[in-house]
């Protein structure tokens, strides 16, 4: 072999094998044995400080419109919220803003608060910046660089007392949610079960945030962890996060397939439910077109199970979430009658059939 083309080779290699075995400094790493089976949490720093610096960069650069509106009917909290992320971002200085856009315009928000998921609960903004500062690989290095340029000033200026403040509120909602949860099972479990498909055994945890539109999902070891928004305040509203978050992986154990991408490709047929995707840069942002199919049998089953535990399944969301929600109900969706993957197939093979009449 070309002694050049050899060393290229072995270059590539190392470099892939590198990114796919990122070393993180961690000084103060989580203990996941602590934790109970399905356990809430108040707001930590080690999410809170990018999930709302995030938020301010939607509410003021990239999605003001739509952020508005989410908060326009909120309650009074909501309201001071959001009056907040606007005065906020007002008072930085505009280097600071500068680089808040730089962050987050491409940013990849849920690599970086899962990596911080590994960090103890009640991590410092020190353990915080060290740890972010380690990435190398998984995240934009420009963004990373950006955010930890402003990260302290943000941190010290705004953030340590509008968190202190509202730390005692979340303290209580998480004490008064983990009494009420005791009557309730794992999420996961309920998934297992409903959908027929195992994945193991995991403990769901919950940690609070101040936003109130947007929650992720996280793994660490044989944790599950959903972010909250402020106002899930009942487990009803809780599980309608936990479980929409925490059936992906259920599903992904076919949207991965070619299969699945053909399927979607397919779908771009059906114009209206295409360009509600295309034309919203919000959505395109978070999800491929591929990812938005998933998203919306993922949250059509969620509002299933909601209706089997509480009754009550809540408004739709997407564009085929509730008609996704309305077909099991039709079809009295089990495991016992359907596996998971030919009842999603079933779905949207019908309304491709629809849409061709």
């Amino acid at each position: 072999m070309n002694r050049v083309l050899f060393l290229i080779i072995m270059i590539f290699v190392v470099l892939t094998f590198s990114a796919c075995t990122e070393s993180l400094t961690v000084l103060s790493p989580i203990n996941t044995d602590s934790i109970e089976d399905m356990e809430v949490f108040p707001i930590t720093l080690k999410y809170c400080i990018v999930d709302t610096l995030h938020e301010i960069y939607q509410a003021n650069i990239f999605d003001v419109e739509r952020r508005k509106e989410f908060y326009e009917n909120s309650d009074k909290w909501g309201k001071n919220h959001y009056e907040w992320l606007i005065a906020t971002y007002n008072q930085m200085p505009e280097d600071m803003k500068k680089n808040l856009n730089i962050a987050f315009r491409d940013m990849s928000t849920w690599t970086l608060m899962n990596n911080l998921s590994m960090l103890d609960n009640d991590a410092g903004i020190d353990d915080i910046k060290i740890l972010i500062e380690s990435i190398k690989f998984s995240i934009n290095q420009n963004s990373k660089r950006a955010l930890v340029y402003i990260i302290d000033e943000f941190y010290n200026r705004y953030f340590k007392t509008y968190f202190e403040d509202n730390l005692p509120v979340f303290e209580s909602l998480a004490e008064d949610m983990n009494e009420k949860l005791a009557l309730y099972d794992n999420p996961v479990d309920i998934i297992s079960d409903y959908s027929g498909i195992y994945l193991g055994e995991k403990k769901c945890v919950f940690f609070y945030t101040l936003r109130k539109v947007g929650a992720y999902l996280f793994k660490v070891n044989d944790l599950t962890i959903s972010t909250l928004q402020y106002n899930a305040d009942e487990p009803k509203y809780l599980f309608r996060t936990a479980l929409h978050e925490n059936s992906h992986p259920f599903f992904q154990t076919f949207t991965k397939t070619a299969d699945f991408k053909d399927l979607a490709n397919e779908i771009k047929n059906i114009k209206a439910f295409y360009n509600f995707w295309n034309d919203n840069e919000s959505l395109k942002a978070s999800y491929t077109w591929t990812s938005f199919l998933e998203e919306n049998l993922v949250e059509g089953f969620a509002k299933f199970l909601s209706y089997k535990i509480f009754g009550e399944s809540g408004d739709p969301t997407y564009y085929y979430d509730y008609p996704f929600y309305e077909f099991l109900l039709e079809k009295n969706f089990s495991p016992e009658k359907y596996t998971l993957e030919e009842i999603s197939y079933m779905f949207y093979e019908l309304q491709l059939k629809n849409n061709d009449k």
